[in-house]
């Protein structure tokens, strides 16, 4: 129910999305790293 209805399959299929792209994609790993600087201080 925490994830929407979803498995947790669901969440491993977007975290190997998101690892994938961000081997690639330099404005992606840095709006994440930004976020990451604003949410641990």
């Amino acid at each position: 129910e925490y994830l929407g209805g979803r498995d947790h399959t669901t969440i491993m299929h977007g975290i190997d999305k998101i690892s994938t792209e961000l081997r690639t994609n330099e404005q992606l790993k840095s709006t994440i790293e930004t976020l990451k600087k604003k949410i641990s201080p």
